[in-house]
C-alpha cells in the first residue's frame, strides 16, 4: 500500500520514493543508523542524488515515510471496535497483535526511531497515526459535541504517547520479551485507559464497547 504522499505522484515517481524508502529500511536492519548517509541510500536504491531531493529534503524526512509505509503494510486498523476481530486463544485484537509482530520483525529499526538518538520526526508520524486511529476508535461509542475539543484530542493523545512509550521501553530495554506477551500487556492497559476516558462523554446510542476481557498473564 503506498504511502499518503504518493496518491498524487505518476507511477515513476511513486516507484522512486518506494525505492528510496525500501532502501533506508534495509540499511538500518543491516547496521547502525548514524552511519548512513544519502549517498548510501541512494546507491542501495539504485537512484541518483538529485532524484532524492526531488522527493525529501533529508534522511529524517524519508525516514518519517518509510515507517510510516511499514505501519501501513502492518495493517493497522481499529484495535477498539464492534467489528474487531480477536484471537481465540488470548482475546486479543489480531490487529494489534499483527503489528507488534511487524515492530519485531523491524526490531532494530524501531528501536533507534523510537529510541533516544532516533528520529522526532517519526516518532510523531506514528504518535499521529495511532492518535487518528483511537479518535476514530472513541467516536464509535463517545459523542463528541458533549466535549471540549481540546478534551478529546487530548485524550486520544494521552492513549496513542502511552502506547508509543510502552513499545520504546519494550525495544530499547527489554528487546527478548515476545511481542505477544508485549501485546497482552498493552491490550489490558488499553482497555482500561480507553474506557476510562469513555466515563467523561455522554454516551450515545450506540452499543457501550463489549472488550474481550480474556488474555493469558505475561
Amino acid at each position: 500500500m503506498p504511502a499518503r504522499n504518493d496518491r498524487v505522484l505518476d507511477p515513476r515517481a511513486q516507484r522512486t520514493r518506494q525505492a528510496l524508502r525500501t532502501a533506508i529500511i534495509n540499511l538500518i536492519a543491516s547496521g547502525p543508523i548514524e552511519g548512513i548517509s544519502i549517498s548510501d541510500v541512494v546507491r542501495e536504491a539504485g537512484v541518483n542524488r538529485s532524484s532524492f531531493y526531488v522527493h525529501y529534503s533529508d534522511l529524517n524526512e524519508l525516514l518519517a515515510d518509510a515507517f510510516e509505509e511499514l505501519a501501513v503494510d502492518a495493517n493497522q486498523m481499529n484495535m477498539i471496535s464492534p467489528g474487531a476481530s480477536h484471537d481465540a486463544e488470548t482475546g486479543l485484537p489480531k490487529t494489534l497483535l499483527q503489528y507488534l509482530n511487524h515492530i519485531g520483525e523491524y526490531k532494530e529499526a524501531y528501536a533507534w526511531a523510537l529510541g533516544p538518538k532516533g528520529s522526532a520526526a517519526v516518532t510523531h508520524r506514528l504518535r499521529d497515526r495511532f492518535r487518528g486511529i483511537i479518535e476514530q476508535s472513541l467516536l464509535q461509542y463517545a459523542d463528541r459535541r458533549v466535549a471540549k475539543p481540546i478534551g478529546f484530542d487530548a485524550d486520544a493523545a494521552y492513549l496513542a504517547g502511552a502506547l508509543i512509550g510502552t513499545i520504546s521501553v519494550w525495544l530499547t530495554e527489554a528487546p527478548e520479551i515476545p511481542a505477544q506477551q508485549v501485546s497482552v500487556w498493552i491490550w489490558r492497559q488499553l482497555q482500561a485507559d480507553f474506557l476510562r476516558v469513555l466515563e467523561r462523554y455522554a454516551l450515545t446510542n450506540r452499543p457501550a464497547p463489549r472488550i474481550p476481557r480474556r488474555g493469558r498473564r505475561g
